[in-house]
């Protein structure tokens, strides 16, 4: 019993140690995205209806790991698109959550450089408005809302380049990254079938500035 007790003090004594010698930070994000072409738009533009910006400002939180030159990231992220008229109530939020782990390449005074690897998962929503829509509490099913809402599940592969720096000594950060599609997922209506489904295929570059919460 002795013998089990101080192997078992043993272990905790060790994971203690190991653990000590992480840093961790949690971090508010902010910053824009950029996707290439949305597979969508072709559809909306042949049938007169307004297509959906490419670009998105967003906003998000993360939790770093680092344990000397090796990091990870837990992350959340919320992106909205537009449509690109504005008379046109359409909008298109993209929420996502993934996992980047990376390796600090350069360390110069105050400053790293970090490259990472990044997989990414979640759903983008689009809620499309085409129109003036009549609403008839009297006869519901006979109503022409002429808006339709419709989602599909994205999931990213990509690299992300990291540039930490000092602001009032306080650590803050900068990223660039590209992220590929590698699903391919098709959009559907989130009370129905569609009809002619298409994939969406775009990918996305995106920018991010890191403002930190927390720090060990």
């Amino acid at each position: 019993m002795k013998k089990t007790i101080f192997i078992f003090t043993l272990l905790n004594f060790f994971t203690l140690s190991s653990f000590a010698q992480f840093d961790y930070s949690f971090d508010f994000k902010m910053g824009g995205s950029f996707v290439n072409e949305w597979n969508i738009n072709q559809n909306l533009k042949e049938q007169n209806i307004a297509e959906i910006t490419p670009v998105a400002l967003g906003v998000g939180v993360g939790m770093e790991l680092n344990y000397n030159k090796y990091y990870s990231q837990l992350f959340l992220h919320l992106d909205n698109y537009f449509s690109k008229q504005n008379d046109n109530n359409s909008i298109m939020p993209s929420f996502l959550g993934g996992l980047s782990l990376g390796y600090e390449v350069l360390n110069w005074k105050d400053n790293k450089l970090k490259l990472a690897t990044s997989l990414a998962y979640g759903v983008t929503s689009l809620h499309l408005h085409y129109g003036e829509g009549i609403v008839d509490l009297d006869n519901i099913q006979a109503n022409n809302e002429k808006s339709l809402h419709m989602r599909y599940n994205p999931l990213f592969w990509g690299a992300d380049l990291k540039y930490e720096f000092q602001v009032n000594q306080k650590n803050t950060a900068i990223s660039i990254g590209y992220w590929h599609n590698i699903n391919n997922a098709e959009w559907k209506n989130q009370y129905g079938r569609i009809n002619n489904a298409i994939a969406e295929k775009a990918n996305r570059f995106n920018i991010t500035l890191y403002f930190p919460i927390l720090r060990s």
